[in-house]
């Protein structure tokens, strides 16, 4: 019997041990613990313009944060609405072509440029 009652403090003071050794000034834990080599979650600036100003604006979806940055691996749908009187003709800088909308993936720091022309309105006579 004396052996099974020790057997059972031991293991009860081994798992307290245990327990308190990863607290510092037995506080209690709050959030995940981090060792150091956890991946930092990248993000980039995503920067647009429309060309001429005034011509139209972009919308983003999802929208940039507050800084104007998206996480890494992100995808960003890029609409160009053009203003009254104005037309889309295509997109530059880190995005070519005349596709509207369309959608692209944030892997490192991107500037676009939507440009707009004037679009031609016939008179009536």
């Amino acid at each position: 019997m004396r052996v099974k009652i020790f057997q059972e403090v031991l293991f009860v003071s081994i798992i307290f041990i245990t327990f308190i050794s990863g607290c510092a000034e037995n506080e209690p834990l709050e959030g995940p613990v981090l060792n150091g080599n956890e991946p930092t979650l990248q993000v980039y600036p995503l920067t647009i313009y429309a060309e001429p100003i005034g011509g139209g604006i972009v919308l983003k979806t999802p929208a940039s944060s507050a800084d104007g940055t998206c996480p890494s691996g992100t995808p960003v749908k890029l609409n160009a609405v053009p203003a009254s009187r104005y037309k889309f003709k295509s997109w530059s800088g880190d995005l070519t072509g005349n596709s509207n909308p369309i959608a692209i993936l944030m892997d490192e720091n991107k500037t676009i440029t939507a440009n707009f022309s004037k679009s031609f309105v016939p008179v009536e006579t």
